[in-house]
């Protein structure tokens, strides 16, 4: 700790990677707290992640989940 030099720090943040089928818009689950179920939308998510856009949409006869870590879609 005698080396570091005070009051100077570097900290290098990574930019955000948003996938492109949530770019393009994907059906979700949105979870309402005050009707305390969930409900089918249409979720697009801007390119730095920093807009959120919904419109609510029809329950999907198959419903997919989206699976950020991995990016597969996985089918219920």
């Amino acid at each position: 700790m005698a080396s570091a030099k005070p009051g100077v720090h570097v900290l290098k943040l990574e930019s955000n990677t948003v996938p492109a089928a949530l770019q393009n818009g994907e059906k979700v689950m949105r979870w309402d707290e005050e009707l305390g179920t969930p409900m089918p939308c249409f979720l697009q998510v801007d390119e730095k992640a920093f807009y959120l856009s919904w419109t609510y949409t029809v329950p999907p006869s198959t419903p997919r989940f989206y699976n950020v870590h991995s990016g597969f879609i996985n089918m219920l």
